[in-house]
């Protein structure tokens, strides 16, 4: 049979049609939501308002973020956020006009019933959960047409230092994970939304899939949620400069506080704020310690320096793995920049080394079947294989892992992996117990590429595999984001570092990782009673064959937010516990009464807010309606809105698009055949 020109036609502006027909076209506040009478209505209005305050390395971070619902329906309010993965979170409060409700901890499943009870009862409420450490989302129940509820989340963490500069990250939109062996399917929780995205569904490895996937929104023009921004820095101790390579800040300095603003435009939610500052040098080492004396406890956090790099000897011999992400999520900038990350690492490679070059996506490709010597024809043919690759298909990390420890072993030589991703995985569990189970005496290093990548993930995994972690986030930052790794990487690591702290404290982490060029160690503790007088600790460890030691004075003062940070970690410790073997029961009531006690958010507890004054009576169904993610800036998530990563086959839009293509050539069938019997 032969398909008449009319009827291919239409075949061929079907198939798109099939695919875009269920995704309308996003307002200004990036999200539509159908009524109970199957009418298409502008969604809640999101804005945000972030100011930090940091003294020394200790940053109070407070988020306000505004819901207004724009629409004549009740609304309950969803949005998954993404936080630092360091944060302490400890404060929620839940702003209705005039009234200020502040939120209180209680654990998870309790704090979700108190919330349901409201939001059944008609009352406004306001649940924040934590579904990863970097991670979080917010219910706001009972938002009445034409209202703004604001909810105001707080919380702690310590600046970040590496090569003499300080830094801090705050996370504005998240790269969608990717999760293993799970078909497209709308979450459980947003059935029902035109607008929801096609995320991945429960499955075995992770889940809690459906929460962790929400739906994702254009970056640029007018389809953005926004941000204004607000920073105060007081270092206590002279600064060389401060900025952001991340966004346009003002700058003003009054003599001892530096402040850096928006001003009067919001930004765009589409990638992560980082602001650096760097000190005047010195060449004496640098110890940061501050105290904090909190119901009869004191509470210490202590950040100083290794030796600098030129007392450290070179290694004999090295053997490097490149393991490069060309996964879906990768696309745009981020491709590039991993290319670029790549290929500027195999140029710093010498004669005495050798390598391989891993790439990933769904499926894992080996260059070489085991590493070879650097040289000039190896060297040469890996820049081709890198020249070539390009991003496509899901993020099978757990793939890339094990192809990348499996490789043949040369004795004699350091074995150093580099990983280079956005880390956009869901199942961080699994891996971490890869690498950790796995590393045997390999290093693993992480470089986080993209605008907004899974901090998280990047960070444990470079603890895990005793590396350390870098972020690429410009195609400016390549060169000398590498340069810097390589510094690392070409130097034996200070090891065996210990501590003498007094019997009556207690330390996180209790095992302090191997050290790199230019970073610190950061150690939390706590001291069983006040701390009255100043301790000297006497640092020691080892640099080859070389011992190192050093010693830190800790004078008492109070500085708010210790006390979480210290809280903040120890959680991070017991939680480290599964992965080897522990009960989750015994770490679960553990973890639970360090939130308990500290006020903190963590997987068993959340903070709850409800309003008790009488409320209007919701004569209207309650609208179910969860708020997007701007696309990270410069990816190439998604052809159309709401579409994540293809980690998994379409198997839901071949279907519709199959249907449509056999309803066509079933009536061209008849049509001709009716043509051919009036011709007759």
């Amino acid at each position: 049979m032969r398909i008449p020109r009319t009827a291919l036609a239409a075949i061929l502006i079907a198939a798109p049609l099939a695919h875009a027909q269920p995704v309308p076209e996003p307002d200004a506040s990036g999200l539509f939501f159908q009524n109970s009478a199957n009418q298409t209505q502008q969604a809640t209005r999101l804005e945000t308002e972030v100011s930090i305050d940091v003294f020394g390395i200790v940053a109070r971070v407070a988020v306000k973020q505004r819901f207004r619902n724009q629409s004549d329906s009740w609304i309950e309010g969803i949005y998954v956020f993404p936080l630092p993965d360091d944060a302490a979170v400890d404060e929620l409060t839940m702003v209705i006009g005039t009234r200020r409700i502040e939120g209180e901890i209680q654990e998870r499943e309790q704090a979700k019933q108190t919330y349901e009870r409201a939001r059944a009862a008609g009352q406004q409420a306001s649940l924040v959960e934590q579904e990863r450490p970097n991670l979080f989302t917010t219910s706001v129940a009972n938002i009445a047409p034409g209202e703004e509820i604001a909810i105001e989340i707080g919380y702690l963490q310590t600046a970040g230092y590496d090569q003499d500069e300080f830094s801090l990250r705050l996370p504005m939109t998240l790269t969608p994970r990717f999760i293993p062996d799970a078909p497209g399917s709308i979450p459980d929780g947003l059935r029902g939304l035109q607008s929801a995205p096609r995320a991945p569904a429960r499955a075995p490895s992770v889940a809690d899939a459906n929460r962790i996937t929400p739906p994702m929104l254009p970056s640029g023009g007018s389809a953005t949620h926004s941000a204004t921004i607000s920073i105060s820095v007081e270092a206590g101790m002279p600064l060389s400069e401060i900025g952001s390579p991340s966004h346009q800040l003002t700058s003003t300095w009054d003599g001892r506080v530096y402040e850096l603003t928006t001003g009067d435009r919001p930004v765009a939610m589409d990638r992560d704020l980082i602001v650096n500052w760097r000190v005047v040098p010195d060449q004496t080492p640098r110890v940061a310690a501050f105290t904090e004396t909190l119901d009869h406890d004191s509470y210490v956090l202590l950040m100083f320096l290794p030796p600098t790099t030129a007392e450290l000897p070179q290694p004999t011999a090295r053997e490097l793995i490149f393991v490069i992400d060309t996964s879906g999520s990768m696309g745009g900038t981020s491709i590039g920049q991993a290319k670029s990350a790549l290929r500027s690492g195999l140029d710093k490679l010498n004669g005495a080394d050798r390598f391989n070059v891993i790439e990933f996506n769904s499926d894992v490709q080996t260059l070489y079947s085991a590493p070879v010597a650097a040289t000039v024809q190896s060297v040469q043919e890996a820049r081709r294989f890198v020249s070539a690759l390009s991003a496509n298909g899901g993020t099978n990390i757990a793939a890339a892992i094990t192809a990348a420890l499996s490789q043949p072993v040369n004795v004699g030589y350091l074995r150093q992996i580099v990983f280079i991703t956005d880390g956009s995985v869901g199942n961080e569990s699994e891996l971490f117990g890869m690498i950790q189970r796995d590393l045997a005496d390999a290093r693993l290093f992480t470089v986080g590429i993209g605008t907004a990548p899974n901090t998280h993930f990047m960070r444990k995994a470079a603890q895990f595999g005793r590396g350390a972690y870098s972020h690429i986030a410009e195609a400016d930052q390549v060169e000398p984001g590498m340069r810097v790794l390589f510094d690392k990487l070409e130097h034996v690591a200070l090891k065996d570092i210990e501590l003498s702290w007094p019997e009556a404290f207690e330390v996180y982490p209790d095992r302090i990782p191997d050290l790199y060029r230019g970073e610190p160690v950061v150690v939390a503790a706590r001291a069983f009673g006040p701390l009255t007088n100043a301790i000297s600790l006497n640092a020691t460890g080892t640099v080859g064959p070389y011992s190192w030691t050093q010693r830190i004075d800790v004078t008492p003062e109070n500085s708010a937010g210790i006390a979480s940070i210290w809280a903040r970690r120890k959680i991070e410790s017991l939680l480290d516990r599964k992965l080897d073997g522990e009960a989750e029961t015994l770490i679960r009531e553990a973890v639970i009464d360090v939130a308990l006690t500290h006020g903190m958010l963590s997987p068993y507890t959340s903070l709850v807010a409800v309003d008790k004054t009488p409320s209007l009576t919701r004569n209207a169904e309650l609208v179910r309606e969860a708020l997007g993610n701007m696309k990270p800036a410069g990816s190439e998530i998604g052809a159309l809105l709401g579409i994540m990563p293809n980690t998994a086959t379409d198997a839901r839009w071949y279907r519709l698009i199959g249907a449509s293509l056999a309803a066509l050539l079933l009536g061209s069938f008849l049509v001709s055949r009716t043509n051919a019997r009036s011709s007759r």
